[in-house]
């Protein structure tokens, strides 16, 4: 039910976001400084905190979203990441079922075993 959750939360703000291209301009602390222009010919910048700066060296094209009303809140859009974040729960919850059946077979084998 979280992951469901989780997904449903996930659509509702890439909803409201908006797309655009930005460019790696830099590092600070080991994180990329990604620059991108907004529709009315400004140009924010933002320090990604939640990717490493080996993956992005300057220069690099990058996919941004943002929220109109607070375009310095951007993030680099990583849909693989995106992706991985909702199927890894549903993925360990199916392990958790499969192993909950075996060890209820297990079990039922062991006592069956037993009685005779």
């Amino acid at each position: 039910m979280w992951g469901l959750e989780q997904w449903r939360a996930e659509r509702d703000r890439l909803t409201i976001a908006v797309r655009a291209d930005g460019t790696v301009t830099g590092q600070l602390n080991g994180h990329p400084m990604v620059s991108f222009p907004l529709p009315s010919g400004d140009r924010v910048t933002f320090t990604a905190s939640a990717v490493a700066s080996a993956d992005y060296p300057s220069g690099t094209k990058v996919a941004v979203l943002y929220r109109m009303d607070v375009p310095s809140e951007a993030v680099i859009d990583r849909p693989g990441a995106r992706r991985a974040r909702h199927a890894l729960p549903a993925l360990a919850a199916i392990a958790l079922m499969a192993f909950g059946g075996y060890l209820s077979w297990y079990a039922r084998n062991y006592d069956a075993r037993r009685s005779q």
